[in-house]
This record gives C-alpha cells, sequence and structure tokens, in this order.
C-alpha cells in the first residue's frame, strides 16, 4: 500500500478525492538524483516526469480537515482568496529536490 502524504486534490468531477503520494514524490527525487550527475538537464527531466505522473494541473489542494490550503488570502484589492493549486505544490517540491542536489554537489567538490 502507498503511503499518502497530508495534501489531497480532487479530480475534475470533484467527487473523489485524489493523493499526491509518497510514490511520485519518489519517482521526482530519483530522477532528479541520477539526472544531476549526467550531462543532460536535470530540471528538464523533472519537468518532464511531473507531466507524464500527471502532476502539471491547477487543481486546488485541501488539506485533511477538507478545507482549501490557502496560498494568499483574499486582501482590500482582491475579492478571492487564492488557492494553492497543485502544479505550485510540485513546482516547490521540485525547487526543494534541486537546492538539495545542488548542496550535495557542492559539499562533494569542496571536500575533494
Amino acid at each position: 500500500m502507498v503511503k499518502k502524504v497530508s495534501i489531497i486534490r480532487e479530480n475534475e468531477n470533484n467527487s473523489d478525492v485524489i493523493s499526491f503520494s509518497y510514490q511520485e514524490a519518489l519517482i521526482l527525487g530519483l530522477v532528479e538524483g541520477i539526472t544531476e550527475f549526467l550531462p543532460i538537464s536535470s530540471t528538464g527531466h523533472l519537468i518532464i516526469t511531473n507531466k507524464l505522473l500527471g502532476l502539471n494541473v491547477e487543481q486546488p489542494l485541501k488539506n485533511q480537515t477538507n478545507n482549501y490550503i490557502l496560498r494568499k488570502p483574499s486582501s482590500k484589492n482582491s475579492v478571492e482568496d487564492e488557492t494553492f493549486t497543485l502544479k505550485s505544490a510540485v513546482d516547490a517540491y521540485i525547487v526543494i529536490i534541486q537546492v538539495g542536489a545542488i548542496a550535495a554537489v557542492l559539499t562533494v567538490s569542496y571536500t575533494h
């Protein structure tokens, strides 16, 4: 059984809830780890993998209490709350993965 993280997303029908799994996160991490040390674009491969896994969608995310996760609450200038989407969450995850890979490369480079 695949474990799920606490961020959930609704499908197009808004009837079922689909989770972003640890398995999908692991796949993105493996792609970054393998491609970072090869003379190919790790960023490009992460973008392609993101699309192949179907994570590049603008679906609003909900937490476990079924409330939308807000990136930006409404203000005087905007009437609506800005919800956090699956695409923005995965994009942030990819950036964090790449920062870790860059830190690893710098650590290995400066220790040798």
